[in-house]
């Protein structure tokens, strides 16, 4: 015997000698249970979890599996399990949000009318050697055919105490059907397999524009155009509200399908075209019961005026004249309107000329005043400059000397940011100036120019570029990318014993594109640092006695040789820059 206990994990289960067993957390189960089912080769098992509904045991295992599918339906509320039948591969599910059909694949969820969409259904069978599933919900028990996609439903006027059924409060095999309901138990022994015909409906009121047209007239009327119809059904069965209707709208396009009549027994129509129209109706009373032979009506529809082919040629004539004209007028209004902007682009183009000429002289000015006072404030610093190195030389007192030494430092800072100011100035003032480039000359001139970086000599330079490398662009500006990559590669190289630094310099011809390549295996960017590295000023290494603006010349060089440079790097690994241009 199996059973669940609310407010407790897992399953429990007694044996045919009296022990008692747990499966829980050990057995995969680590749940509250709200139901579980023995089947033919298992057990069963439902919860109130959405990712894990329906859990699995063969017989002989002793740890349950999660077989629940991914619910990709909508639905409100919780998803509970209240009860479960199993038919061959297919399990069917009685559910918080209706009745479910899960497969080996997927689980979906069966749609009856709208009034049964997501109504607790509280028991579920499969009825043997049938196409029926037997299930319950407010509206009493329902027998649904699997192969039609039909269902009838047995209420209180089909002999229930109560239409309120009892949670798994149903049984169903050879003997017959057992439900249990809240007033009570019932039991039928039918053969519900054979299913009556419901009597033929008839049309009781057939109303066109609020006008009624006498039956008699029909199966073939003709309707005037663009009508408003409501009609009446009615069969001779009782009580007629457990009666349902369909219809079906045969109008010469794709075949038509049964549709419910949504109000009752009262079907309205609007919107129908012109021309020939089949209806047919049918009725199935609730219960035991078959739908009924249909009934047909046959009826035409006259053409509206704006169907007919001649409105439609005026309307087209009529169209055309309206788009001529419109064009006319458009064109008469463009070319007035090309004639004032024309004016006023030249009026424009006056003015912008102005303003750029006199935006060139103020950059003019700028650049000048920069170049200037870079060099009138470099001499005299060069002079200071040799008057330290003079007192080092003749004073004998350590403390002067150490002062002195410290001035020169700042002295050499404040000379090197003055370079690159100049530096700057100068990319940004002078034209590009189309020279051959003798790249591994280039190079080397580079290389004995900072030779005397602290560390030069400890390190490996690699040059993989061809020999006899050439190719024409800006010699000066080729020469500040180079001074800038290499000269960086050298003054944040790694200083521990241990460590072999390396710099790698490379060129290749790529994508019609001049791409030098520098890399190094020294300190390396922080990563958080990679997109600031080439602002204004911006220091990612604050112990450099850099002035911040290398790498911002850098890209400002590149960008006037219409190219791009990219960074890659790993603090501790090194770093490696790709400058790219035609």
């Amino acid at each position: 015997m199996w059973f669940t206990q609310e407010a407790s994990v897992g399953l429990k289960s007694i044996d045919k000698w009296g022990n008692p067993h747990f499966y829980t957390q050990d057995a995969g189960l680590n749940e509250e249970l709200t139901i579980v089912r023995t089947g033919n080769q298992g057990i069963y098992a439902g919860s109130n979890d959405a990712s894990s509904y329906l859990y699995y045991m063969s017989y002989g295992d002793s740890v349950f599996r999660n077989i629940s599918r991914q619910v990709d339906f909508s639905y409100s509320g919780d998803l509970r399990i209240e009860d479960i039948a199993e038919d061959g591969d297919t399990i069917w599910l009685a559910t918080s949000i209706g009745v479910l059909r899960q497969t080996k694949t997927e689980v979906t969820k069966v749609y009856f009318e709208q009034k049964f969409d997501n109504l607790l259904v509280k028991t579920i069978k499969k009825q043997a050697n049938s196409p029926y599933v037997w299930f319950s919900n407010a509206y009493g028990l329902i027998q649904y055919n699997l192969v039609s996609g039909e269902y009838n439903v047995y209420d209180e006027s089909h002999g229930l105490p109560s239409n309120t059924i009892n949670t798994r409060g149903l049984i169903v095999n050879d003997d017959g059907i057992w439900v249990g309901t809240a007033s009570g138990l019932a039991f039928s022994d039918y053969n519900f397999l054979n299913l009556e015909k419901t009597p033929k409906p008839s049309v009781v009121q057939f109303i066109v524009d609020n006008k009624t047209i006498k039956t008699t007239k029909f199966p073939y009327h003709e309707l005037p155009s663009n009508p408003y119809i409501e009609i009446v059904i009615s069969s001779p069965s009782y009580p007629s509200n457990k009666l349902r209707y369909q219809y079906k709208l045969e109008n010469g396009a794709k075949p038509a399908e049964w549709t419910d009549v949504p109000d009752g027994n009262l079907l309205a129509l609007s919107k129908l075209h012109s021309g020939k129209h089949a209806l047919a109706f049918r009725a199935k009373k609730l219960g035991n019961y078959d739908w009924s032979e249909p009934v047909f009506f046959r009826f035409h529809i006259k053409t509206s005026l704006y169907e007919t082919w001649y409105f439609k040629s005026t309307i087209l004539l009529l169209a055309i004249f309206l788009i001529l004209m419109t064009r006319y007028i458009t064109s008469v209004f463009l070319k007035k309107r090309q004639v004032e902007l024309e004016k006023l682009v030249n009026e424009r183009t006056v003015e912008l000329a102005s303003a750029n000429e006199n935006l060139l002289m103020r950059n003019q000015e700028l650049d000048q005043f920069v170049y200037s006072t870079s060099h009138d404030l470099s001499a005299p610093l060069k002079s200071i400059r040799g008057l330290i190195n003079i007192a080092n030389y003749e004073t004998s007192a350590d403390e002067q000397k150490s002062l002195l030494k410290r001035m020169n430092e700042s002295v050499v800072k404040l000379e090197k940011f003055i370079k690159d100011v100049i530096s700057y100035s100068r990319n940004a003032r002078l034209e590009i100036k189309k020279e051959t480039i003798l790249l591994n000359d280039m190079v080397q001139e580079v290389l004995e120019h900072i030779s005397n970086l602290d560390n030069f000599h400890k390190i490996k330079f690699t040059i993989d570029i061809p020999p006899n490398t050439a190719f024409v662009g800006d010699e000066t500006r080729i020469r500040i990318i180079l001074n800038n990559l290499i000269s960086n590669a050298v003054k944040f190289q790694r200083t521990d014993e241990s460590h072999l630094p390396e710099v790698y310099i490379a060129y290749r011809w790529r994508a019609n594109k001049h791409t030098i390549v520098v890399r190094d295996n020294g300190q390396g960017i922080p990563n958080e640092f990679l997109d600031k590295i080439f602002h204004m000023f911006y220091r990612a290494n604050y112990t450099s006695d850099g002035s911040g603006l290398g790498l911002y010349i850098l890209k400002e060089t590149v960008q006037k040789l219409d190219g791009e440079v990219k960074v890659e790097s790993r603090e501790g690994s090194g770093s490696e820059f790709s400058v790219s241009f035609p």
